[in-house]
């Protein structure tokens, strides 16, 4: 690692220990502050070319959202279509944002548009000691690639389609926010076991990487994988000064979705491995304060509000959130407003008699 690799990693690790910390009585920084309530956003994207059947024109695959809860957080969705008015607003209310998997354009999508807005507010807020982190997987992990690079040319296509593959692990990889903790059995399980579930045809080579200037300033690649045909691409890569995270990988399929056709690991490493990381992006969530300005308006905008289709045998997905294609559906829940007010009734009864 380079030393001013090392500057950054270092430099964001003292951010994150000094930014959580307030003063005792006597004035010493010895209260760490945790936001033990973390809510995630997930970005949602079109449905338009899956194979479910639904008049809902938008989708996000349940799996993310299980992924996300096993680690402790709440999920808030993300309309494809928001106002940048709309997106500052919903920025300031959770505490991270996951890009999922899929199959939309990397520029002029909703996923795109949107998402554009919600990493340049995540730097900016970096920069004004905010910690706000993202993640990306597969589709997700190109778009962090595209926004960063500049170009669309800095993907490749490849033949990484419905194959596990192992991960080739970098020299300093254990200097990396992402694997510093992870347990020897789990590194060397992905470093010599097929495991990692990959279905992109598009992939950041190492030598697209190396050859641009964007890339190699704003990221340090942690792992690379071949395809079938030998070229080496980036299989996970983060941030060196500001908080992104991603994975060309898929590390929510081995836990939450089964289609027998496509491979996905299942055994306990790969179980175990799922859960790593999940732990590691809720745990960098738990690093940001940023809060909705009352109750009712979290439980409003929560995943909670809306029920996931049974997809499983017909698409690639156990399970599918679908949602219009309208930000007019923003602050909308799907189920009946009466059932929220009387679950609400009760909850406020049972904490009057509750001893």
């Amino acid at each position: 690692m380079t030393f001013s690799a090392k500057f950054f990693i270092a430099l964001q690790t003292l951010y994150v220990c000094r930014a959580f910390y307030l003063p005792d009585k006597e004035g010493n920084e010895s209260q760490n502050i945790l936001n033990n309530r973390p809510i995630i956003g997930v970005m949602m994207q079109s449905a338009k070319d899956m194979s479910f059947n639904t008049t809902k024109p938008n989708y996000i695959a349940a799996s993310y959202i299980k992924y996300l809860e096993s680690s402790g957080a709440r999920v808030v969705p993300i309309w494809n279509d928001l106002t940048e008015r709309e997106t500052v607003k919903l920025f300031k209310t959770i505490n991270g944002v996951l890009f999922p998997g899929g199959d939309v354009d990397w520029v002029h999508s909703g996923y795109a548009k949107v998402g554009r807005k919600i990493l340049d507010l995540a730097k900016e807020s970096f920069d004004h000691r905010d910690y706000f982190p993202v993640w990306g997987i597969c589709l997700g992990h190109e778009f962090l690639s595209v926004y960063v690079a500049g170009t669309t040319n800095i993907l490749s296509k490849t033949d990484s389609e419905n194959i596990t593959l192992t991960l080739d692990f970098a020299d300093d990889y254990k200097e990396s926010q992402i694997f510093q903790n992870m347990p020897t059995e789990l590194e060397e399980f992905l470093s010599t076991v097929p495991s990692t579930a990959n279905f992109h045809d598009w992939s950041v080579t190492v030598k697209s990487f190396n050859e641009n200037k964007n890339m190699t300033d704003f990221y340090n690649v942690l792992s690379t994988s071949v395809d079938r045909n030998g070229i080496e691409f980036i299989s996970t890569m983060e941030g060196k000064y500001y908080p992104f995270f991603a994975t060309q990988w898929h590390p929510e399929k081995n836990s939450f979705e089964w289609d027998p056709v496509r491979n996905m690991s299942h055994v306990a490493k790969a179980i175990q491995t799922t859960q790593y990381m999940s732990n590691v992006f809720v745990n960098k969530a738990r690093l940001n304060h940023h809060k909705f300005e009352s109750t009712e308006k979290e439980e409003a905008e929560l995943i909670y509000n809306y029920n996931p289709l049974y997809t499983g045998g017909y698409t690639v997905f156990e399970q599918v959130y679908v949602f219009s294609n309208s930000s007019a559906s923003y602050s909308q829940p799907s189920i009946n407003s009466d059932s929220v007010q009387h679950a609400r009734w009760l909850k406020g009864l049972y904490n009057f008699y509750k001893v």
